[in-house]
């Protein structure tokens, strides 16, 4: 019986005990969740922390490991995607997903659960179903309207920008009448215009009853847009309460721009940062734009390089277009202008194996493992283009990576977090390459285990490889290199050795958008 005049709390999703293990990491380990209905939360945190496995999880499109959740108390753990958006709980993805070749107004059409039409039997007696599709097209039209895409709904989805095909996703998860909306990264890659539109058309949502939860990596708008913001670090919720109070916390502050260390201790004997302004440029990338969609431009003009043994980290807020930058420079994305020059030759356009055997290397982010091979079947896979010299690569990197040594054997997902990322570089690493690309190393990883993958990254350079790091420890990775580019929107925002961008208040500010100051 609740106090009078206190109006009673309503949670819309409540969790307990969730686990998801994901190739020797913990991804998720929330110990209580507890979602408020009729308000709009935003979930918040440095990549790789867990806010989009946490949805996929909540949504039916992962299973956990363990632990049990509800949405308006119906029990809902590892219940299948569908059985789970008939409860009322609908999302959307980070990478739009229309249906290319389907007008707009059918992409609306999909998404509505019990359309009479869909049976086999009453497909066939059109006027079974006919009135309940007129009053689905009614309600498609008048969100589109609402949407302004009303005007495009006859065109097929794959003519639509960027930006309209962000509106169409929210529209169409709309049509499914959702009680509560889970929404990522829906202001990714949009103009100021239409993610003010889109923060409008969400608090109107919120203003009717309708429970959202927002992942974004825009702070400002987080700060606009959310009542209650919720920040994840390692799979961990580690605070929730208002923006502002959430903003200024300093585990949130740790959390994005990660957490100092004692260089000198840590690295003690390694090679520190150096000024080697006077050494050829073994990789340089300028005025770059690319982008994952022909209308969405990430990178916008970008211009960086690497200088022969240098150790160059790029850091910045979460959608600055630092993943992009990697891929793009190894072909895995188009360039759409710019040049990108290894070794003072154009290798845009070239294929994979002849950017290993020209001696540049990745190690990307995720799946960088093969984990149905064992750890010398991995190693081996790195080597394909030189047979010939396993014996004198294999040695070299098992003795930069004590921990798979004797380990040749072991299947590859039996093995840690550590020491999947410690095979992923060791792999990259065969080719003996002069230029080794690295994608958020210590992503996932404990504090004691990122400590040991610095030192490696340190001793992979010391043996003269020149290292272009994206990190999220934007701290550690400011003591241990020696220049740093801060990205901001696909540009540089700023660049200087890591000494000097460490006291510089303006990284706290782009990652947070204020400097955590009063």
């Amino acid at each position: 019986m609740s106090v009078t005049g206190v109006q009673p709390i309503d949670i819309a999703v409540a969790g307990s005990g969730l686990i998801r293990r994901i190739g020797g990491i913990t991804a998720v380990d929330i110990e209580r969740l507890e979602i408020r209905g009729g308000i709009v939360t935003g979930l918040i945190g440095p990549n790789g922390a867990g806010k989009s496995t946490l949805f996929n999880l909540l949504s039916g499109f992962d299973r956990a490991d363990a632990g049990v959740w509800s949405v308006h108390e119906t029990d809902v753990s590892n219940k299948r995607a569908h059985a789970i958006a008939r409860t009322g709980m609908i999302r959307t993805f980070q990478a739009t997903r229309p249906l290319l070749e389907m007008t707009v107004l059918q992409n609306m059409l999909v998404s509505p659960a019990g359309q009479i039409g869909e049976k086999i039997g009453a497909a066939l007696l059109s006027w079974l179903w006919r009135r309940q599709n007129r009053s689905l097209e009614t309600r498609a039209h008048e969100l589109l309207r609402e949407f302004r895409l009303d005007h495009l709904a006859g065109e097929k989805a794959a003519v639509l920008s960027g930006g309209q095909r962000r509106l169409l996703e929210i529209a169409r998860a709309l049509m499914a009448e959702p009680r509560v909306l889970l929404l990522d990264e829906p202001l990714a890659g949009v103009n100021p215009v239409l993610r003010d539109f889109i923060m409008e058309r969400l608090r109107q949502l919120r203003d009717r009853g309708m429970t959202i939860v927002i992942i974004e990596h825009d702070m400002l708008s987080i700060a606009r847009v959310s009542d209650h913001v919720m920040c994840m670090d390692r799979g961990r919720l580690i605070m929730q309460g208002t923006p502002e109070e959430v903003l200024r916390d300093e585990r949130v502050i740790d959390a994005y721009l990660g957490r100092s260390s004692d260089a000198a201790h840590s690295l003690s004997g390694l090679p520190g940062a150096h000024d080697r302004g006077h050494a050829p440029k073994v990789l340089e990338i300028a005025d770059l734009t690319a982008g994952y969609s022909p209308d969405l431009d990430i990178l916008r003009g970008l211009s960086v390089d690497l200088r022969e043994g240098e150790l160059v980290t790029l850091i910045g807020p979460n959608g600055a277009g630092k993943s992009t930058l990697l891929k793009a420079a190894f072909g895995m994305l188009p360039v759409r202008s710019g040049a990108v020059t290894l070794l003072g030759s154009d290798i845009r356009g070239l294929a994979a194996h002849e950017l290993v055997r020209r001696g540049i290397g990745i190690v990307p982010q995720y799946a960088n493992v093969f984990g149905r091979l064992t750890v010398h079947e991995n190693l081996r896979m790195g080597l394909y283009l030189a047979r010939r010299r396993w014996a004198e690569r294999v040695a070299f990197v098992e003795a930069l990576f004590p921990a798979l040594q004797g380990r040749g054997g072991q299947m590859a997902d039996s093995l840690s977090g550590g020491e999947r990322q410690s095979l992923a570089m060791a792999r990259a690493l065969m080719m003996e390459p002069r230029v080794l690309l690295l994608d958020e190393p210590s992503a996932g990883l404990s504090p004691h285990r990122q400590e040991e993958l610095f030192q490696s990254i340190k001793e992979i350079q010391g043996a003269g490889v020149a290292i272009m790091m994206v990190e999220q420890n934007a701290r550690r990775a400011l003591e241990i290199c020696d220049r740093a580019y801060v990205l901001a929107e696909g540009t540089n925002a700023h660049t200087g050795t890591g000494s000097e961008l460490l006291a510089d208040p303006r990284v706290a500010e782009l990652y947070l958008g204020s400097s955590g100051e009063d």
